[in-house]
């Protein structure tokens, strides 16, 4: 897993098949939240993806996406 840190965020990514920290799906760590983690997804703007998870999508959330080889621990069960 690589880290890319600034003064403030720390980036990890996980997924070695993207070339490079700076624009790809992650994970961060804002170091004035030491209880919260940040993932960066791509936008999901598909109406008809968005609506099979309307039920699903809260007050102030928002839909992303990220490769299931991000998270494998999550995804491949």
């Amino acid at each position: 897993m690589e880290q890319q840190q600034t003064s403030k965020v720390t980036m990890l990514r996980v997924d070695d098949k993207c070339p490079d920290i700076d624009t790809c799906p992650g994970f961060g760590i804002h170091a004035d939240d030491p209880e919260g983690g940040y993932v960066i997804v791509k936008e999901v703007t598909d109406p008809e993806v968005l609506a099979h998870f309307a039920p699903y999508i809260g007050p102030g959330e928002r839909l992303g996406r990220i490769p299931r080889s991000l998270a494998p621990e999550v995804f491949d069960q």
